[in-house]
């Protein structure tokens, strides 16, 4: 069976994906800066801080042109 979606949808489900995972990285960003003993890229913690922030930023831009809720 093939199931067709349209290009609107398709771009509404990669908003709030986007926003989704969005909002998963502030949180993982803000419990490793408030020191709970988390690691999502690095056991560094200014390392994983950096690369949280640098996740953050692109899906920010990403989700701009998307019109996410940044």
């Amino acid at each position: 069976m093939k199931i067709e979606i349209s290009s609107d949808l398709l771009e509404e489900i990669a908003a709030a994906e986007l926003e989704r995972t969005l909002k998963s990285l502030k949180k993982d960003h803000k419990d490793r800066k408030a020191g709970k003993d988390i690691a999502i890229f690095n056991f560094d913690k200014d390392k994983d801080l950096a690369e949280l922030k640098q996740h953050i930023d692109a899906f920010k831009l990403v989700g701009k042109y998307y019109g996410v809720k940044v």
